[in-house]
């Protein structure tokens, strides 16, 4: 991660695209329709990845909004659970909903 995130660094998919990728390593840069078209896009390439939680968390920190850093922390640390393991914790929390 790097450690020089700013205020102005965000949003990082503008001004800092270079920093930004999927799962498997993919650039933002590299997923484009016609990657998407000869099947190079895999769904791994679209999700958020730790990392970019984290440099979301220290922009949040930069900007004084402490609570919203927090839970880009805590979302960073539930990133690489299975979806259907956190779906089913959620069915526990919330039955019926």
């Amino acid at each position: 991660m790097n450690d020089h995130i700013t205020v102005d660094d965000y949003p990082l998919s503008e001004k800092r695209p270079e920093l930004v990728c999927g799962q498997r390593g993919k650039k933002l840069s590299d997923v484009t329709l016609g990657a998407l078209m000869q099947g190079d896009v895999e769904m791994q390439d679209l999700r958020i990845t730790r990392d970019a939680l984290l440099m979301q968390a220290q922009i949040a920190k930069a900007a004084n909004r402490s609570t919203l850093a927090q839970n880009f922390d805590r979302a960073a640390e539930l990133v690489q659970i299975p979806q259907d393991f956190l779906m089913h914790v959620y069915e526990l929390l919330r039955p019926g909903r």
